[in-house]
């Protein structure tokens, strides 16, 4: 029910996951590269970094909100020492997506964080389909046509306004592949 939005309750798991995972200077860090905003070169102590940081993810754009997800999800796989630190060892990135999920779920947003990335999400019918073409594209030795796939995912991924004709035209693409194939006419259009 949520596509064109960030929630409160998705913007506090953020925050509180930037809290578990980030010292407040590198969690400021993150935020104001994302948000491309210098940080208040007044606040030197944890707690007024970490108001300023809850400010801003708080505040932000819908959209900014999900490029923090993203630019976490990085960190955390690719950590720099002075950005992250860990309470009981490195943090498991794939804790992190599942977390992510679930909060989505829980609240009805339309997104998914796939490789590290946010996607679109839709019905169980249209993951099941998604997930099957793309497998049985991969399996079948259709590269071009499984990469289209991906690509029409990724048009529908655009934020904040999906790409609908180019998810169209991608997914016709990779139907034209499979039919070249099936038909044995490697020029053939549809």
């Amino acid at each position: 029910t949520v596509r064109e939005g960030a929630p409160i309750a998705l913007r506090m798991f953020i925050f509180e996951q930037m809290q578990r995972y980030f010292e407040p200077k590198g969690a400021r860090t993150l935020v104001c590269k994302v948000l491309r905003v210098p940080p208040n070169e007044n606040n030197w102590s944890d707690e007024p970094v970490w108001n300023e940081v809850q400010t801003w993810v708080y505040e932000c754009q819908w959209l900014k909100v999900y490029d923090i997800i993203e630019t976490m999800y990085r960190e955390l796989q690719n950590p720099v020492s002075s950005v992250v630190f860990w309470h009981k060892g490195p943090p498991r990135v794939e804790d992190f997506e599942s977390d992510i999920h679930s909060v989505f779920e829980e609240y009805g947003i339309g997104w998914k964080l796939a490789a590290g990335y946010i996607e679109t999400r839709g019905s169980e019918s249209f993951q099941a389909a998604v997930a099957a073409a793309s497998s049985t594209l991969a399996a079948a030795g259709q590269v071009t046509a499984s990469n289209e796939i991906h690509e029409a995912i990724q048009d529908l991924s655009r934020r904040p306004t999906p790409d609908l004709t180019g998810a169209v035209q991608h997914a016709m693409a990779a139907l034209e592949c499979v039919a070249r194939q099936a038909s044995g006419d490697p020029k053939a259009t549809l």
